[in-house]
């Protein structure tokens, strides 16, 4: 009796555990390839460089990725990072796509001034914590930025590098830089010619109504054996 309640039940469960672990994009290369050749600056730095009043040097990138074959959970990103210099100062984030942009507000923040980012570059990856839907047919984006736009002194002063692919991929992503207001600038579009930053994106596939209704029915079929099962043992 207890291998007919394994029997049935057995490939639905199958069918679920088969939903989990998607990559819906990666340019890392297989095993993670080495990092070599540089990457984009994400950078904000005060100072009064020789004019006798405060400059921003500044800069923030955007990487997009696309969803196909179904709805998805994000699970995590991974990118090749390092710092170059200063305290922490970095925010990454998934956004929306409105009209080929990132969107004003963020769909889940995955880390906030983070500590523990290497001198040289290391593919690291954040772990989503609210899991957002990354729906099917939609773009989303990538940024990488300065969390704190301090123009008034030089504390919060740092600068990293998001590292190029490792596959030299080509093709166009977003960077902008503060102006003289120390408010960011619009986003400017680079070359398609550009060897576009590293990027890793996980996620979980959500299951479709109908799978869900065949586990809740195999779960509910599997219970009533279990109970004729344990029933018949007492009677014998």
């Amino acid at each position: 009796m207890r291998k007919s309640i394994v029997a049935c039940v057995a490939p639905i469960l199958l069918g679920l555990a088969n939903v989990n672990g998607a990559t819906i994009f990666s340019n890392l290369g297989s095993g993670d390839l080495p990092f070599v050749g540089g990457g984009s600056s994400i950078q904000w730095e005060q100072s009064f460089g020789g004019k006798g009043y405060p400059q921003v040097t500044g800069q923030a990138v955007a990487m997009r990725f696309s969803v196909t074959a179904g709805d998805f959970q994000l699970d995590s990103i991974t990118l090749g990072l390092w710092q170059v210099r200063g305290v922490s100062n970095l925010k990454i984030s998934v956004a929306n796509d409105v009209g080929g942009l990132p969107s004003q507000s963020r769909i889940e923040i995955l880390a906030f001034n983070p500590t523990s980012i290497p001198s040289s570059a290391l593919a690291l990856t954040f772990t989503s914590s609210s899991h957002p839907t990354l729906t099917s047919g939609a773009a989303y984006w990538v940024v990488v930025e300065p969390a704190d736009l301090n123009s008034s002194d030089p504390s919060n002063n740092a600068a990293y590098g998001w590292a190029k692919n490792p596959l030299n991929d080509t093709g166009s992503y977003l960077a902008r830089s503060p102006q003289s207001s120390g408010a960011w600038g619009p986003w400017i579009t680079t070359s398609t010619s550009s060897f576009q930053p590293s990027l890793r994106v996980e996620a979980s596939v959500i299951p479709e109504p109908r799978l869900m209704l065949m586990f809740s029915i195999a779960i509910s079929f599997s219970l009533v054996l279990r109970r004729r099962f344990v029933y018949s043992t007492i009677k014998e």
